[in-house]
């Protein structure tokens, strides 16, 4: 049977989540045996998991394709382990208005930026992409403020005009995702207004924490001269990209008189 590659994310992401596991490899191992476990009659190997259904789902986008042919006796046992009668019956109960590649982002991440005040200073905020109301939504939490916004998607990146509570400060995020199945690392800019009320823009870096849960996770600002003695090699990596200030960075000069003297 032939199945649109959108169809057969929302699936496959919703197969992973029942199982809890994710979409690698290893994620189809579990969810292999999930299924076989409780669907009698029929067998779905690992390897037609990862390699027919999930990597032909990334071939098929990486051309373009709108469909995959599959075994209609497998996409069936899917959506029985799923609940589902069949795959109609599983569209019709379980859409959302959001694309799958944002969906797949639900989870806790940590977020990196560069302190704006030009020390050696990386700041480091847990966020939490969730479902509401048949959206997805972001939370970024900072020492002071906690943030919230719609995440929407469009030309391969996803997006969100932050807000915090007291309707005082915004950023607008945009992270590029591309055709990513299930992103482990998301690379971006964000845009807003400083503290002393400077125009400012800069590179972000958002990183899954896979199996720890939001509440688990708190901001913290990462003097780099104390980081470099003991700093695991997922910090190493993140330092290495933010560690020079004026290429992660671009703020508006304080000195303006609002005439074309300010461009000289």
């Amino acid at each position: 049977m032939q199945v649109e590659i959108e169809h057969l994310q929302a699936l496959l992401r919703a197969a992973t989540q029942k199982a809890n596991t994710n979409l690698s490899r290893a994620g189809m191992g579990i969810l292999s045996e999930k299924i076989n476990s409780q669907i009698r009659g029929i067998e779905i190997t690992q390897r037609y998991l990862d390699e027919t259904v999930r990597r032909g789902i990334v071939k098929a986008l990486n051309a373009n394709q709108k469909f995959l042919q599959l075994e209609a006796a497998y996409i069936h046992a899917i959506t029985q382990y799923l609940g589902y009668i069949d795959l109609d019956d599983f569209l019709k109960k379980s859409s959302s208005q959001a694309p799958q590649q944002l969906v797949a982002c639900i989870g806790s991440w940590y977020n990196y930026v560069r302190e704006s005040s030009g020390r050696d200073v990386i700041l480091r905020s847990p966020v939490k992409i969730y479902p509401k109301r048949n959206e997805i939504f972001m939370e970024m939490k900072g020492y002071h403020r906690t943030f919230e916004a719609k995440v929407t998607m469009r030309s391969g990146c996803i997006s969100c005009l932050l807000e915090d509570q007291q309707k005082e400060k915004e950023l607008h995020l945009v992270y590029r995702i591309g055709i990513a199945l299930y992103p482990q690392v998301l690379q971006g800019v964000f845009s807003g207004i400083s503290t002393n009320e400077l125009p400012i823009a800069g590179r972000e870096i958002l990183i899954r924490q896979e199996g720890i849960p939001y509440q688990d996770l708190s901001p913290e600002k990462i003097v780099l001269s104390q980081k470099e003695l003991d700093m695991t090699d997922l910090e190493s990596s993140v330092i290495n990209q933010l560690k020079d200030f004026n290429s992660n960075y671009l703020i508006v000069s304080s000195s303006m008189s609002f005439d074309l003297g300010d461009l000289e």
